[in-house]
């Protein structure tokens, strides 16, 4: 028989098991938010909302949650259930509107990951969209008449290697009244042109087939001018030829009528229609330039030219310049070619390849050239090879060194100063050795850093030191010789920033905190991925980290992340540079900055 005691324990022990609370399912976390209009606060019907698969991995033996998409409704809401813990990225999408996503403030701005405990329920979200913008106009030639099926471009104007740059974010042609229409713009400053790219060719190669690109004389999109062909790319406004045989083409034209620094520049808020930017062209007179391609090993067949404008740091990397190639025998020419100051510039990988197997060679050359009302003849081009950047890497510190396999997949990168590289396509990788020694292809004359696509695990690259300077940090000339010595130097010693951001009393969610050096000298001409300019967004409880920071005197700011889409313009910089804190990291230091948000002016 039971004795009593025995009887009260094991009824104290049943009712603690059913009071005990249940272990939280796993799979039973909620995210739920609305989608609205940028400019109306409006809910926004019909979006397609996708979340991403969770950043942890499922428990063992649960399966993982896939990645879904959802529609909202007419109040503009989604949701998503069954949720696992881990961090999702929220996105929507729509016709006629850039994509949203959770934390993006602006258009084409960064996201924010939604962090979700288990079994937690977030029902507070909002994802901001906004609607394409529109520019609309005319182009006319110079009796004002319409210039039909013409192409058009809009430039949008961006900040490239801390220096103002545009490149093309659409193309149209004008109808049968001459007018166009760009529709689906992203918010932001552009300029319009009529700017189309012509290439010339020999006659006996296009007829014989060997330049697809340029279509034989007679066809409609080319035309004979002497032994050469100069074809006119789709939407070209046609040239025309003189009572005394001279050429008349249309140049480059940005609205309302000029060159690329004459240019209107057009700035377009959220679903903003903006009609009547016109573009008036008038032809100019055109001569020929024409000459010979000759190396080392004599004239050059098969070399691309580029006749670079004196305004094309103002235009952009995918300017549409004039372009030919050299004929068997190595001679060129460029016809139809306005009066001006050019650059005539050569830049190209050869098809040969090195005893390595890749192709590693770089030929250049780069000369002024003056055009004016007569035609040119008997230009020389000379070749010249370019020029290689060796060194070696080295370890500061008691890591581990990264083995010899893992040293040849360290990438070095060239890169430059200014922008990218026009024509020489995609630069083999470097040769690495087992002791660290590397050696880069081949790149033509100019200013470049030498920077680290990736440090080894464990490592933080600190700097590339030539002739007593960090040129990862100092663009370099690379000029007249190989550059070798180079010491590019890894650390386990990290530095970094962390802290956390408030706007009055609360963390400031909606934050961006930017980093910049003190010296302004390092504001400008960054190259494309700078070490010491950099932006991180708060998370949902205001905080911040740069985990790699290199030493060194910096500012440092909150701002409203919609205010922050200038953010590696030089001007802007010295804006915030007056409301900044300025901060000193040292080698190996984790500092930590609080930070509240202020506001530009």
């Amino acid at each position: 028989m039971m004795r009593l005691g025995t009887f009260i324990f094991i009824a104290l022990l049943m009712q603690a098991a059913v009071q005990r609370p249940a272990a939280p399912d796993p799979r039973t976390g909620l995210i739920v938010g609305q989608v609205v209009d940028a400019t109306s606060g409006k809910p926004i019907a019909g979006a397609i909302v996708s979340i991403s698969a969770p950043s942890e991995p499922p428990a063992p033996g649960q399966r993982p949650s896939p990645p879904s998409r959802v529609l909202t409704g007419s109040d503009g809401y989604f949701l998503f259930r069954d949720l696992q813990r881990g961090s999702f990225t929220i996105t929507a999408s729509k016709p006629g509107y850039v994509d949203g996503s959770v934390g993006r403030r602006r258009p084409r701005g960064p996201v924010q990951p939604v962090a979700l405990r288990e079994a937690e329920r977030r029902t507070n979200l909002t994802l901001i969209m906004w609607k394409y913008a529109a520019i609309s106009g005319t182009v006319t030639d110079e009796a004002g008449e319409a210039v039909v099926r013409v192409q058009v471009r809009a430039y949008r104007r961006n900040v490239v290697a801390g220096s103002r740059r545009t490149v093309t974010s659409g193309i149209a042609l004008t109808d049968d009244r001459g007018m166009y229409r760009f529709g689906t713009l992203t918010p932001g400053d552009y300029v319009v042109a009529v700017a189309t790219r012509s290439v010339t060719a020999p006659i006996a190669a296009v007829r014989s087939g060997m330049f697809a690109e340029v279509r034989p004389p007679g066809t409609g999109s080319a035309i004979q001018v002497g032994d050469a062909v100069y074809g006119l790319e789709r939407g070209t406004p046609t040239p025309a030829l003189t009572a005394e045989g001279e050429l008349l083409v249309y140049p480059a034209t940005y609205s309302p009528s000029g060159g690329a620094t004459q240019a209107t520049v057009v700035t377009l808020t959220s679903g903003e229609e903006r009609s009547g930017v016109d573009v008036a062209l008038h032809p100019v007179r055109a001569v020929r330039l024409s000459g010979v391609v000759s190396g080392a090993e004599g004239p050059q067949p098969g070399v691309p030219l580029e006749l670079i404008p004196p305004d094309s740091d103002d235009v952009g990397f995918d300017l549409a310049v004039p372009s030919t190639v050299s004929d068997n025998t190595g001679a060129f020419t460029f016809a139809g070619v306005p009066s001006g100051q050019y650059t005539l510039r050569v830049s190209a990988r050869p098809r040969t390849r090195g005893p390595d197997g890749q192709i590693a060679q770089v030929l250049w050359a780069e000369m002024p050239v003056a055009v004016g009302r007569t035609d040119i003849d008997g230009v020389t081009v000379t070749l010249q090879a370019g020029l290689r950047i060796s060194g070696r890497f080295e370890f500061d510190g008691v890591a581990t060194r990264p083995v010899a396999q893992r040293l040849a997949q360290i990438p070095v990168t060239v890169e430059p100063a200014d922008g990218p590289l026009a024509m020489l396509g995609q630069t083999p990788p470097p040769s690495v050795d087992s002791n660290g020694q590397f050696t880069t292809a081949d790149y033509p004359p100019g200013r470049y850093f030498v920077r680290i696509g990736g440090s080894p695990q464990g490592w933080m690259f600190k700097s590339a030191m030539y002739n007593g300077r960090d040129i990862a940090d100092a663009p370099f000339d690379l000029q007249g010789a190989n550059a070798t010595g180079v010491v590019i130097t890894f650390t386990d010693r990290w530095s970094g920033l962390r802290g956390v951001v408030q706007a009055g009393q609360a963390p400031a969610t909606d934050a961006t905190v930017l980093v910049f050096p003190v010296d302004a000298g390092m504001w400008t001409a960054t190259g494309l991925n700078p070490r010491r300019i950099r932006q991180a967004r708060a998370n949902a409880a205001g905080e911040y980290n740069f985990p790699s920071l290199l030493p060194g005197d910096y500012y440092v700011v909150a701002i409203p992340e919609d205010d922050a889409a200038d953010w590696q313009d030089p001007k802007f910089l010295e804006a915030l540079a007056r409301v900044a804190t300025r901060i000193t990291i040292d080698e190996g230091e984790k500092k930590s900055q609080d930070l509240r948000v202020r506001e530009v002016r």
